[in-house]
């Protein structure tokens, strides 16, 4: 508590630092709402947190859950600071209480195989454990909840860790869950990272699942000499863009855009009063090369020429019913932004 002080009052007008997250996982001993001063983490996060905000009321006090020793929890299992069952009975208690943050870290079966894992219902069996290891305190407003750490190896839709990370960014999704991932960096024996072993490519499949939870990177278009030659001027990909086709439109966005790559999504809308048989999407891109698309099937035609077309599951597309495909690429050069986007029902 003495080195929270200390750091709230150092970093109190650091206007990017924004909390405290008070401890890393706790688990083993340590319990919640049994009032045992030397195990329950409860308490010992209201004085911890009490004390910081008696210094720098501005920070956020983040609380993660313990592993077990909740008294009338539901769940047999959980991960190391991932059991917030004991909030409703139990709240943390803070001088502003508009200051919390509850924040359960989550794993697949690649960091520990659990036997939920192992169910016959997985992963339907998922959305309840969430729901009831910590989601209800966001849904009941209770407090916000801000998911700490996930993250694994696997991103694919046959393995048991791919399946469940899968699952779980739907959830934060559908739910409008925080979060941070574990982890950027390779060296996590468990989970690997966002960087690949060379500590400079991005892990595509994994930036690819993420992209569905980032928001638009808001990217401006290159400044023109003031003599510039006589050529098209690129579109910002950014922006909204509606077809030549007045029943279909198509807003792009990207995603994620970093040093040698970027991923890029494509939403295709039906403004119409009638059904979409079948569609396809057309533009072009200079300087660079797809390696990754989903939702559709990318085919590149000549030098800088792409059409898109969907799968059959998404070829219909009924009157504002909005359709999502989109692809990661390479950098190669400063004029990357796909141009020119057509789409129009066939």
């Amino acid at each position: 508590i003495d080195t929270w002080t200390m750091l709230a009052i150092r970093y109190k007008n650091q206007t990017n630092v924004i909390g405290a997250d008070l401890k890393n996982e706790p688990h083993g001993k340590a319990s919640w709402g049994d009032n045992n001063i030397s195990t329950d983490w409860r308490l010992a996060a209201e004085r911890a947190g009490n004390a910081i905000l008696g210094v720098n009321p501005n920070w956020l006090i983040v609380v993660e859950g313990v592993e077990k020793n909740v008294p009338g929890q539901k769940l047999p299992q959980h991960w190391h600071g991932g059991n917030l069952e004991g909030v409703k009975r139990f709240p943390v208690r803070l001088s502003r209480s508009h200051k919390l943050v509850y924040s359960p870290h989550e794993y697949g079966a690649g960091v520990y195989n659990q036997p939920y894992f192992s169910a016959s219902n997985f992963p339907k069996n998922l959305i309840s454990r969430w729901q009831i290891g910590f989601n209800y305190i966001a849904s009941q407003n209770i407090a916000p909840i801000l998911i700490g750490e996930f993250g694994g190896r696997q991103v694919d839709l046959n393995s048991k860790e791919g399946i469940w990370q899968n699952e779980l960014v739907k959830y934060i999704q559908k739910n409008n869950l925080s979060f941070t991932y574990w982890s950027w960096n390779p060296n996590s024996s468990d989970t690997g990272g966002i960087l690949l072993d060379d500590w400079q490519s991005v892990d595509l499949s994994k930036q690819q699942l993420l992209s569905q939870l980032l928001p638009p990177v808001q990217v401006q278009p290159p400044v023109q000499p003031s003599n510039p030659p006589v050529s098209p001027t690129p579109t910002p990909c950014v922006s909204p863009s509606t077809t030549s086709n007045a029943q279909l439109k198509v807003t792009i966005d990207i995603n994620s855009n970093w040093e040698t790559g970027f991923c890029i999504s494509f939403k295709i809308t039906n403004q119409g009063n009638t059904k979409v048989n079948n569609w396809q999407l057309a533009f072009k891109m200079n300087q660079a090369k797809i390696n990754n698309f989903w939702n559709a099937d990318f085919k590149q035609q000549g030098a800088i020429q792409y059409v898109v077309a969907p799968l059959d599951w998404g070829k219909t597309i009924e009157p504002n019913q909005v359709r999502d495909t989109g692809f990661c690429a390479n950098k190669l050069g400063s004029d990357y932004q796909p141009q020119q986007i057509a789409a129009v029902s066939i």
